[in-house]
């Protein structure tokens, strides 16, 4: 069997969620130039690899977007309320109260996600730190660092 490239010869996640970081650098390098620019590229694979290294984690900007988003929508609910004496009509309540929900239940979601990363095992960031390196995604360097800090972590959570 001959292959013209080093993508064509690692394994193809079989048995790995879509979400795994396996899947997702396989992904990024698949689209790089395509879909992404290089700078692009690096900029999203360094996030991935930093989750894994130190947990998934909320940005405050995450908090800002989703707090302005969701204060927008609930004014535009009073708003629909207010009018709705003079009016009538239903629709900017309905409507805003819907996407309202909607983005409370999306935003709630995310914290569950950050929250149920935050009690993955070390064992299973190691597995999938190990994963990575099976596949051929991450260097050498890059493993031995990441492993480091996910060993400090075991460390720190031990003391």
């Amino acid at each position: 069997m001959t292959t013209s490239g080093p993508s064509e010869t690692r394994e193809t996640p079989v048995s790995l969620d879509e979400d795994s970081a396996v899947t997702v650098l396989q992904h990024l390098e698949s689209e790089r130039g395509k879909m992404f620019t290089e700078s692009d590229y690096r900029e999203m694979r360094s996030a991935v690899l930093d989750e894994i290294a130190h947990g998934a984690r909320i940005r405050p900007f995450t908090l800002f977007t989703f707090a302005v988003i969701l204060l927008g929508l609930g004014a535009m609910v009073a708003v629909g309320v207010v009018t709705f004496k003079d009016t009538r009509d239903h629709t900017l309540t309905i409507v805003s109260s819907i996407a309202l929900i909607a983005a409370a239940y999306f935003f709630w979601n995310v914290l569950n996600g950050v929250k149920n990363d935050a009690y993955r095992s070390i064992d299973a960031r190691l597995e999938e730190l190990k994963q990575l390196q099976r596949h051929r995604l991450i260097s050498d360097e890059e493993f031995n660092d990441i492993q480091a800090h996910i060993l400090m972590a075991r460390q720190r959570a031990s003391q």
